[in-house]
């Protein structure tokens, strides 16, 4: 079965999007972030791959993809 991303933090809890992509999560995080900015909080949610319906962290290619998106994103 094909691994989906997913965000999801303590506060904020989980996007209901089950992003197929990295870019795909990393941008609704950049999304969240953007929205609790305007009202003056932050977004404190970050990237779980869901393998077979069980979450589980990101492996290290996939932490090396979303440092480099971070990088790309970064001023």
């Amino acid at each position: 079965m094909a691994t989906i991303y997913m965000t999801t933090g303590q506060v904020r809890g989980r996007c209901a999007h089950a992003h197929r992509t990295l870019r795909g999560a990393w941008e609704c995080i950049e999304r969240d972030a953007r929205g609790c900015a305007t009202q003056g909080g932050y977004s404190d949610r970050y990237v779980v791959a869901v393998q077979n319906g069980e979450s589980r962290s990101l492996c290290a290619t996939e932490r090396q993809d979303i440092d480099q998106l971070i990088d790309e994103h970064s001023p």
